[in-house]
C-alpha cells in the first residue's frame, strides 16, 4: 500500500476495478507444477485437466492434563496420543476411502499446555484434504471423521473441529487442454494430463471463462523457496506452447 502511494496510486482502487466476463475470450497459465511428478516420469509438460478440491480444518483433541510421573499410562486423557494415532491412521484412510489423486496432510500441531512434565490435554492440528473428483473429496472426508469420533471417543478425549476452507475441483477447458495436448505433440515436447494439487489463478478464472493450464517441471518438487529451481530448456518448452497455444486461440476469434 505504502509502496503504492509513493508513486500516487491507491490500493484501495483495486476493490472496485470491474472488467465484463464477456470481454475475454480465454485464460492460459504458465507455472511450474510445484510437485514432483513431471521430473520422476522424465516429462517436460503437464497439461492440466483438473485443480483439486479441498478440505480444510483446524482440529482440536482435547483430554486432561496430569503429571507425567504420577499419572498411570491406563488412566491417562492424553490429547497427543489420540493426535499420533490419527497421524499414523491418515494414509491409511487415504488409501481406503480416497483416489488415486487424494492427498491429506497435517501441516501444523501444537500441544498445550506444552511442559515436559505434563501430559497434553489439548492437541490442536491443521489438516488439509484435496482431491480431484468432489464425491471420493466427500467420501474421504467423511470416513476421516468417523475415524476420529471412534478414536476420540476410545481415548476419552473430545473432538471438534472449525471448517476453514471448503472449495470444490474445478476442470479446465477440454478444447483448451486438446489443443495445448497437440501444440505439444507438435512441437515434439513430451507431455501427459495431470491434475494440480495446488490452487492457481485459474481456478478463479475458470468462474467466468474458458482456461488452461500449462505445468513445466519443478526440480525436487520444490517451491516458494530460495531452492525453487526448473531447468531452462522445460522453461523455453512451456513458453513455446504457451504462445502457441496463445496464436490458435487469437485465431479463433
Amino acid at each position: 500500500v505504502e509502496a503504492m502511494a509513493r508513486q500516487g496510486l491507491n490500493a484501495m482502487d483495486a476493490l472496485t476495478a470491474t472488467r465484463k466476463p464477456d470481454s475475454l475470450h480465454a485464460f492460459i497459465e504458465l507455472h511450474i507444477e510445484q510437485g514432483p511428478i513431471l521430473e520422476q516420469k522424465q516429462l517436460h509438460l503437464g497439461v492440466v485437466d483438473v485443480i483439486n478440491g479441498l478440505v480444510k480444518w483446524q482440529v482440536r483433541l482435547r483430554g486432561s492434563a496430569a503429571h507425567a510421573g504420577a499419572a498411570p499410562m491406563d488412566m491417562r486423557k492424553d490429547a497427543f496420543q489420540g493426535l499420533a494415532e490419527f497421524g499414523v491412521a491418515l494414509p491409511k484412510l487415504v488409501e481406503e476411502y480416497g483416489g488415486d489423486r487424494s492427498v491429506a496432510t497435517i501441516g501444523r500441531a501444537s500441544l498445550s499446555p506444552g511442559a515436559a512434565n505434563v501430559v497434553p490435554r489439548l492437541a490442536e492440528f491443521s489438516l488439509d484434504v484435496r482431491d480431484s473428483d468432489q464425491e471420493t473429496l466427500n467420501h474421504l472426508i467423511d470416513a476421516i471423521h468417523r475415524y476420529l469420533s471412534d478414536m476420540a471417543r476410545r481415548r476419552q478425549l473430545t473432538f471438534e473441529y472449525e471448517l476453514h476452507s471448503e472449495i470444490a475441483p474445478v476442470r479446465c477447458d477440454a478444447g483448451i487442454c486438446q489443443m495445448i495436448d497437440a501444440t505439444a505433440s507438435k512441437l515434439g515436447i513430451n507431455h501427459t494430463r495431470m491434475a494440480s494439487g495446488a490452487a492457481h489463478d485459474t481456478e478463479i478464472m475458470a468462474s467466468i471463462v474458458r482456461t488452461g493450464l500449462i505445468f513445466v517441471p519443478s526440480k525436487g518438487g520444490v517451491s516458494h523457496t530460495p531452492a525453487e529451481w526448473s531447468d531452462w530448456q522445460d522453461i523455453y518448452n512451456g513458453a513455446n506452447v504457451l504462445l502457441n497455444t496463445l496464436y490458435q486461440l487469437v485465431n479463433e476469434q
